[in-house]
């Protein structure tokens, strides 16, 4: 839809400019020269990819997580207080699921269930181990893992 005052020059150019710049953004996605053609004046340019900005050298971690700060204090109540609760959730959560399995099924399912839990669980574990923050949630989860494999153990057997 259009402006009413608007001129049909100023349109045209509108329309060009916007497909100039949608061209821009496909080729940077894709990361290769788009042909692009003027619907207005039907002249064809290519667009070259803009080029990327290093990294910087960041490991995958760093850019999904940030930087971290190596001089930040350890807040050793707070981050404790965190990995209990962490535990404790992780515990419930997988004696209920085994406990359910080996009363209602078999206590081999419930092991092999226990298996594919501690398995899913462990590569978000592994990434979060370093984070300032979010390593607390990742040593009360692993120990709650190890905590809760010792109930598994006696409700499958």
């Amino acid at each position: 839809m259009s402006r009413p005052d608007a001129e049909p020059g100023e349109a045209a150019a509108v329309v060009s400019q916007r497909g100039r710049q949608l061209a821009g953004r496909l080729a940077a996605v894709m990361g290769t020269a788009v042909h692009f053609v003027d619907p207005v004046t039907g002249a064809e340019t290519v667009v070259d990819p803009p080029q990327r900005a290093s990294a910087g050298g960041a490991n995958l971690e760093e850019r999904l997580f940030g930087p971290m700060s190596p001089n930040e204090p350890t807040p050793w109540l707070t981050g404790l207080t965190v990995s209990a609760f962490a535990a404790a959730v992780v515990v419930v959560a997988m004696l209920a699921l085994a406990g359910t399995l080996a009363r209602e099924t078999n206590g081999w399912l419930a092991l092999v269930a226990s298996v594919v839990v501690t398995a899913g669980i462990a590569p978000s574990l592994w990434l979060i181990r370093n984070r300032p923050v979010w390593r607390w949630f990742a040593f009360g989860a692993a120990g709650g893992v190890v905590i809760a494999w010792l109930g598994v153990l006696i409700l499958a057997f």
